[in-house]
């Protein structure tokens, strides 16, 4: 048999491919019997606990913050926070007023319903008479501070946080949760705030109540014309009107019939531009389609217009009539000013109306 010699340089290169063989089928062992930890930059960050805002960031991720990735020491230990020495707390704040608190509402922590989370979804959660509560403050603080106490908040967890707000604040819906936080703090405060708005009251739209046109002896088409105010109140600084509207109409056993109003149109005097369309207006009157007026402010969390005490303007009212058709004592034309997008319309959580509505009644008589 041939003898076979092997060169140090050989011996050496076998003893090398022995070991990554023995360490790639038998890893744990190989570590074992060697010291030699395997894939170990990769366990490390594998096994590492990441809490929320404490990992440490590259020079990259320094330049802009990103919330950091959730592990699975997050995911595989879930817990609760909220106890009555450290609860969760939100603060809601008057979005007029950044440096105060609303006192006195109510706050419900809800589960979400299936994604994607639309604001319809999310508002038929909150606004269901059998809905389940996570947790609750009947009363936010001085500082407008809600806290939950009850221990039931997981981390890392959308829920529904909706503000049940009074007869003088707008509700609010917002899905938020809880980061990734250490289970020692036991409870945490949202660093975004949960603004809200108090809610305003509209001025009068006219010197009176009441126009009275009297038709005797007036025959074919005839027209009406007077100005308007529309705005807010003087006591209504630093309060809102969510999506205000104005809405012809003809109250209620006043009915007015089809033909009845020829024409209506309502043009700005002066002041500022709450985007009245230019257009004859009786088809609104028809169906009592609400025209959408435009605030100064556009809130993106409430998706809809804010009429502030900055947003005022005088317009022009011409109605033209037809005195044959009309039926004195019995048909009436109504102007309202209105908020939440319709007239008499409720808000989105407590289903209760908020701004009272102002209305300007032209009745006809002989």
């Amino acid at each position: 048999m041939a003898k076979i010699e092997l060169t140090g340089k050989q011996i050496v290169g076998l003893v090398i491919l022995g070991m990554l063989a023995f360490a790639m089928l038998m890893p744990t062992q190989f570590e074992q019997w060697t010291g030699i930890k395997l894939f170990q930059a990769n366990e490390e960050v594998k096994d590492q606990p990441l809490w929320q805002g404490e990992e440490q960031a590259t020079p990259e991720e320094e330049k802009e913050f990103v919330e950091p990735p959730v592990t699975r020491a997050c995911l595989k230990h879930a817990y609760t926070l909220g106890t009555s020495a450290n609860p969760v707390r939100v603060y809601v704040v008057d979005k007029l007023n950044p440096k105060a608190g609303v006192q006195g509402v109510e706050m419900e922590v809800l589960n979400v319903p299936t994604p994607p989370y639309t604001k319809e979804k999310i508002v038929a959660v909150a606004s269901n008479p059998m809905r389940s509560v996570v947790d609750e403050d009947t009363a936010t603080d001085s500082n407008g501070a809600a806290e939950f106490a009850s221990n039931t908040i997981l981390v890392y967890m959308d829920y529904i946080f909706a503000l049940r707000g009074d007869s003088t604040v707008y509700d609010k819906v917002k899905v938020m949760k809880v980061p990734c936080v250490p289970p020692e703090r036991e409870g945490y405060t949202f660093p975004e705030k949960f603004y809200a708005y108090y809610v305003g009251n509209f001025s009068s739209l006219y010197t009176s109540s009441t126009i009275t046109e009297n038709i005797t002896g007036k025959t074919g088409l005839q027209y009406i014309t007077f100005d308007i105010t529309i705005g807010l109140s003087n006591t209504s600084s630093g309060r809102a009107v969510k999506e205000p509207v104005l809405v012809l109409r003809s109250p209620e056993g006043y009915e007015l019939e089809p033909g009845d109003i020829v024409s209506i149109y309502i043009v700005r005097k002066d002041g500022t531009d709450l985007g009245i369309p230019g257009i004859n207006l009786v088809d609104y009157l028809a169906g009592e389609t609400p025209i959408p007026l435009k605030g100064s402010i556009y809130d993106e969390d409430y998706q809809a217009y804010m009429m502030t005490i900055a947003d005022s303007a005088t317009y022009t009212v011409k109605i033209t009539y037809d005195a044959d058709q009309i039926q004195t004592g019995s048909d009436r034309l109504q102007i309202a000013l209105d908020d939440l997008g319709d007239y008499r319309a409720k808000d989105d959580v407590t289903k209760d109306t908020k701004t009272s509505a102002k209305t300007l009644t032209i009745q006809f008589v002989t």
